[in-house]
């Protein structure tokens, strides 16, 4: 595995851009090798409206058409019911630092667990009371 000294000297980040609520996704433009690349993370229908592409696990590019947008959305669908938070991976070869966030390709998804916190479980006796006495 690379160090982070290694990565460092790799990339260099030319620009962070904090995390936007209305676009409900943030960004960071790196420079490798002299390609500007943005990568996005983010809320996944935010980044999959942008997207056209995805990236295949054999790292293939292949396009984001109707059918495999909707495995993805029926997919995130599933882990939402399970109680996943789920956040979009995408990336974008720039011409110019000032391109356009979109056609972008979605390079994965990150999934972490969000179990109920612990005063939800009293809320619902709460609203339980209210319910039954009135």
């Amino acid at each position: 595995m690379a160090s982070k000294t290694k990565i460092k000297k790799q990339y260099s980040v030319i620009e962070d851009f904090p995390f936007n609520v209305e676009l409900k996704y943030r960004s960071t433009l790196i420079e490798k090798e002299g390609q500007l690349v943005k990568y996005f993370i983010g809320a996944p229908e935010a980044l999959l409206k942008k997207s056209n592409w995805v990236k295949s696990p054999s790292a293939k590019l292949l396009p984001l058409a109707g059918k495999e947008r909707e495995i993805i959305t029926d997919q995130l669908t599933a882990w939402s019911k399970e109680s996943f938070r789920v956040l979009a991976l995408a990336m974008k070869p720039m011409d110019s630092p000032n391109a356009e966030d979109n056609d972008l390709v979605i390079i994965g998804f990150a999934g972490m667990i969000d179990p109920p916190r612990p005063e939800v479980k009293s809320s619902f006796g709460f609203f339980y009371l209210l319910l039954y006495y009135g």
